[in-house]
């Protein structure tokens, strides 16, 4: 017959159990406490681990792995549970995408057979690219000049980088960026381009253009 004990027995300090999972016998408090040190443990798992690996099989694990801790954390806590479902659901959708499977989740809406152009983060890219371009065009650098830097850092052709510069800086009426969150970065982190700092502008297009790089080959 179980004793009082049974419910903590293998339970380590901090209320952590031997396989990783939570006892919750605790005050809420504690409880709050510990899951909050799992949690971050476990987010440090998901994305600050190395690895020699750019799959993006690898980099769906990441965000599997994290789900699945926020997904505990709610549980942990006394969350509706279909709060913590959700998280799982779609760390299961992933998943499924690692083995080759499409969840209903993350197929792609129709839009009637018009193409649905280019991925956000692709859109992120090309806005990061052209804000390295507008901080070199305004320590007095021809669209060119900031154009052929952009494209040694991205491996994007000089004609094509001038064309998004370009558009970002159109009028929104007027401008064919189509992604309003990329359209947002341009125009809030153009106002912070230092005005006649040279060194400054330098390193926020340095900063721009490695963003636009990481982004812009992740997409190819």
């Amino acid at each position: 017959m179980p004793d009082d004990h049974d419910d903590h027995d293998g339970v380590q300090p901090g209320g952590i159990r031997p396989d990783g999972g939570l006892d919750t016998a605790d005050q809420p408090e504690t409880i709050l406490l510990t899951s909050l040190g799992k949690l971050g443990d476990e987010l440090a798992v998901a994305f600050a681990s190395c690895s020699g690996s750019d799959d993006v099989e690898y980099e769906r694990a990441r965000y599997i792995h994290a789900l699945r801790a926020l997904s505990d954390f709610l549980r942990a806590n006394g969350a509706p549970l279909h709060y913590a479902q959700r998280l799982h659901r779609l760390a299961v959708a992933l998943s499924d995408l690692n083995e080759g499977k499409t969840d209903s989740l993350l197929a792609q809406s129709s839009f009637g057979g018009v193409n649905a152009g280019a991925t956000t983060a692709e859109w992120v890219g090309r806005a990061n690219a052209a804000l390295g371009m507008a901080a070199l065009v305004a320590v007095g650098n021809t669209r060119r000049q900031a154009a052929e830097r952009a494209g040694q850092a991205t491996g994007i052709a000089a004609s094509r980088l001038i064309s998004w510069y370009d558009e970002f800086r159109k009028p929104v009426e007027k401008s064919k960026t189509t992604n309003s969150l990329a359209r947002a970065l341009f125009e809030n982190a153009a106002g912070l381009i230092p005005q006649g700092n040279s060194l400054a502008a330098q390193k926020m297009a340095d900063h721009f253009f490695g963003r636009a790089a990481a982004q812009l080959q992740k997409q190819t």
